[in-house]
């Protein structure tokens, strides 16, 4: 509390008003100014300045430029009022920042597909009421996949980070750095903002992925024609957590038999499916007793985020031989004239 007096040689009354420099409603600052008496030539009053920082936020300024006008009431109305400025500063309680640890580097690379888990902290030398969150820069925790709770309370809080950092969720195709952003704030009895930060630096990278491959036959296959043949196609992933599948490559190149099959299969790691082809003498041109074809297959693992296949071609002679020539019996004709 601080007592004004004004007064005038000339007795006019003196009206007093109260002005804090960059603050239309210094009010909201708890200055208030009381006028006590008003007579001729002087007045009387106090200016008041309530620094409760519960009821008053001091938390973005606490120097003021405070002024009070004395304006005297002549006859004739002029303005000429004189000011008297008052710097006044309100000093606050000391109050300590937060201070967050992490159980981790603060860069730390991982393989897409790994987890990662650490325990994250923050504490406070006030005992203060203080929370402890989670910002990641660029994304946020649902559509990564990530897991942190916020948490709250005095003088120290503690929560657990946990990612496993699934291909089929982040959608990435190349190494990526994800940038999580950890955030302490207090609650001090005045209201005064007092944070931490720390940031680890998450640098996911992508794996190699060994393609798939074909258990392939040693040398070129020979099928009798009009014999059912069978042949077990094998395909199998060195990234043996991979699933591999195996079918017919561009089926539309395969030679035209009805009966010509391969159920497509897929298995982990390794997988097996028969193929099997009886192969008809319309396959071969008038005069020949063999021809070659090229059985086309493909094998592709489901490796995130870049699947790898391989191919593979069957070559197969396809053979008629002297034993079926010899078994064939043309059928009996008779002729009018007897050289059938």
């Amino acid at each position: 509390k601080l007592p004004i007096r004004s007064t005038d040689a000339d007795n006019d009354s003196i009206e007093l008003e109260l002005v804090v420099k960059g603050f239309p409603n210094p009010e909201i600052y708890g200055f208030e100014l009381v006028t006590f008496s008003q007579e001729n030539g002087e007045s009387q009053g106090q200016l008041i300045w309530r620094t409760d920082c519960k009821a008053y936020d001091f938390s973005d300024v606490q120097v003021f430029e405070v002024g009070v006008y004395a304006e005297d009431l002549d006859v004739c109305e002029r303005e000429s009022p004189t000011v008297v400025w008052y710097t006044m500063e309100v000093l606050l309680p000391d109050n300590t920042n937060p201070i967050i640890n992490a159980g981790v580097q603060d860069s730390v690379a991982i393989l897409l597909g790994e987890k990662l888990a650490f325990d994250v902290n923050a504490t406070d030398a006030d005992m203060d009421e203080l929370n402890l969150g989670l910002r990641v820069k660029g994304s946020d925790l649902e559509t990564t996949g990530m897991k942190f709770e916020e948490v709250n309370g005095f003088g120290a809080v503690e929560s657990r980070f946990e990612w496993e950092a699934i291909c089929e969720v982040l959608d990435i195709e190349e190494g990526t750095t994800y940038e999580l952003q950890f955030y302490s704030e207090d609650k001090d009895y005045c209201q005064e903002t007092n944070r931490d930060n720390k940031t680890v630096k998450v640098n996911v990278g992508i794996p190699d992925n060994a393609k798939p491959e074909f258990a392939r036959p040693e040398a070129d296959t020979v099928i009798a024609i009009n014999e059912l043949f069978e042949l077990d196609i094998t395909a199998f992933d060195f990234d043996v957590d991979d699933s591999v599948s195996i079918a017919f490559f561009n089926p539309a190149r395969l030679p035209r038999s009805e009966v010509i099959e391969f159920t497509s299969a897929t298995g982990l790691g390794e997988v097996t499916s028969t193929f099997r082809w009886m192969p008809e003498c319309e396959l071969l041109d008038l005069g020949e007793t063999s021809a070659f074809f090229e059985i086309p297959f493909i094998a592709f693992d489901n490796n995130c985020p870049v699947p790898r296949q391989e191919t593979m071609s069957l070559r197969v002679e396809v053979r008629e031989t002297r034993e079926q020539f010899n078994q064939f019996k043309p059928p009996n004709v008779f002729t009018p004239n007897g050289d059938g």
